[in-house]
């Protein structure tokens, strides 16, 4: 006799909550905690429970959910927002579902909400910008095929990558700096753990070499990913560095935060300061002025990522690649030449 199979019910008693509370755990919807969501995504596995619609999918498909992971690192953040438009309007038309994790930009956290995607018996996996160490990325991917990785290199067996050139974007903001004039142009940097920051402080860097240009100390700022984080932080920087008459700025959501400093603190952009930012989100054409910002193909790397997925479950026998994106440099109103005459950073 076969034994009883675990219930949602189960799952809700051996966790103490309710069967709503089970399924907005096991369905990645709001309402509840972090801790409350993976105490039950344990439960959930110690007891062996599947959810109903995957074990249709699995007798349906011979073994396969028609179900992948999909991890960013935030949802916040428009620009994950249009890579999962990329990947979802794919994966819906092929008839296939996304569990989409969130994990709110902490390596610890990503590894963690992955292993818990793992209980779901998905049959493959995309992270987008992962914050990992290559060593657990390597044990991930040691234990699924697919993995594809967006917006972070990493080589292995089961996993493809779609990557953006953003250090030769960073290269195309810092020329572009150049070709106005400008000659003490700083940085603005991600959080140190992305990987895509680094890569853009190469880029920053190898431009202003090539353009005999020096970069003093102090001149790159590390902020945290919310508006917030770098007006607080851009404030301060801002007015220990007058001497800067241009700079390159992460991402569009930090470049917002630095507006807000400088109108503060009575700095006009671009009069006395220009920003060339990253990402062409809508907010970059939104703010005032409007921001001169490398495009990068969000939509795309997401489409991208999910074509080598689909292709990768329904042929075994293909080779994960590497795919390399251009970004472009879309100019507007908060770059122009030099202006001596604009007012001091106080």
């Amino acid at each position: 006799m076969k034994d009883k199979r675990v219930t949602i019910d189960d799952v809700a008693a051996a966790a103490g909550v309710s069967r709503q509370t089970v399924s907005r755990a096991i369905n990645d919807l709001p309402g509840i905690s972090i801790a409350t969501r993976e105490r039950i995504l344990t439960t959930a596995q110690q007891l062996g429970y599947r959810p109903s619609g995957i074990a249709r999918g699995l007798a349906n498909a011979g073994q396969r959910t028609r179900t992948f992971g999909v991890v960013v690192p935030t949802i916040d953040n428009e620009f994950y927002a249009a890579v999962l438009h990329g990947i979802k309007d794919l994966t819906s038309a092929r008839d296939y579902h996304v569990f989409l994790v969130d994990t709110n930009e902490d390596p610890a956290t990503e590894y963690r909400r992955i292993q818990s995607l793992f209980s779901l018996w998905i049959d493959g996996l995309i992270i987008c910008s992962s914050r990992m160490e290559d060593q657990q990325l390597a044990e991930i991917c040691s234990q699924l095929r697919p993995v594809i990785l967006l917006n972070r290199e990493f080589i292995h067996p089961h996993a493809g990558n779609v990557l953006i050139d953003d250090a030769e974007g960073t290269e195309s903001a810092v020329r572009h700096l150049v070709e106005c004039g400008h000659k003490r142009i700083g940085m603005i940097l991600g959080m140190p753990v992305s990987r895509s920051s680094e890569n853009r402080r190469q880029g920053y860097l190898r431009a202003m070499h090539q353009a005999g240009l020096p970069v003093e100390p102090g001149w790159m700022l590390h902020t945290g990913a919310q508006l917030d984080a770098a007006y607080t932080a851009g404030k301060p920087y801002l007015q220990a560095h007058p001497e800067l008459t241009a700079l390159v700025v992460y991402n569009d959501v930090r470049a917002a935060g630095l507006l807000r400093a400088c109108a503060e603190l009575g700095i006009a952009v671009p009069g006395r300061l220009s920003l060339a930012s990253h990402d062409n989100i809508t907010l970059a054409s939104l703010v005032t002025p409007s921001l001169t910002t490398v495009d990068i193909p969000k939509y795309e790397m997401g489409r991208r990522g999910a074509v080598m997925m689909l292709d990768m479950l329904t042929d075994r026998r293909l080779q994960p690649e590497t795919i390399r994106l251009t970004p472009r440099l879309v100019e507007r109103e908060s770059t122009a030449t030099p202006n001596a005459k604009g007012a001091p950073i106080q």
